[in-house]
């Protein structure tokens, strides 16, 4: 696997962030907002759109934490410095090297349904309570992205049906 990444100025970062999303990569930010550069002041957020309208350069985050997205005005020095992190690329181990076994962080919540297909039924920690839990319902489908490889996916849940 590499990885890519970008510490620059935040024009830069706004364009390179564009790309990737038009790329189709899925990417992180990093900001400070205005955090004078203390220790993860708005941590990592996942970056799903971007918006040119008017001029703006907006980038559409989801921050994590069950927070609705959020709008992050790339023209606003406050949220210097920023910087990008991305999966470039994901090879598949050639097929004589072994790989090794260990507890993934998906470890017990893999389930097989009526149609003999692997999916996903997470239990997710509370963020302002660690020690308690949420059960999802199991996943309507699942596209591994490395062969062999169970914890990493795309993982993908439909609607409920009314």
């Amino acid at each position: 696997m590499s990885l890519g990444s970008l510490d620059a100025d935040l024009e830069k970062v706004f364009e390179t962030s564009v790309q990737l999303i038009q790329r189709g990569v899925p990417h992180v930010i990093l900001f400070d907002w205005a955090g004078a550069m203390g220790i993860f002041p708005n941590h990592y957020a996942v970056v799903v759109g971007y918006n040119r309208e008017g001029g703006r350069r907006e980038l559409v985050i989801n921050p994590g934490w069950g927070y609705d997205f959020q709008v992050l005005d790339m023209s606003d020095p406050a949220v210097a410095p920023a910087s990008l992190v991305w999966i470039e690329r994901i090879l598949d181990p050639p097929d004589d090297i072994p790989g090794f076994q260990t507890a993934f962080s998906a470890h017990g919540m893999w389930t097989t349904d009526e149609a003999g297909q692997v999916q996903l039924r997470p239990v997710l920690r509370l963020h302002n309570d660690p020690r308690s839990t949420v059960r999802w319902p199991t996943s309507s489908r699942v596209q591994f992205l490395v062969s062999d490889v169970d914890d990493l996916a795309l993982v993908t849940w439909d609607p409920a049906e009314p």
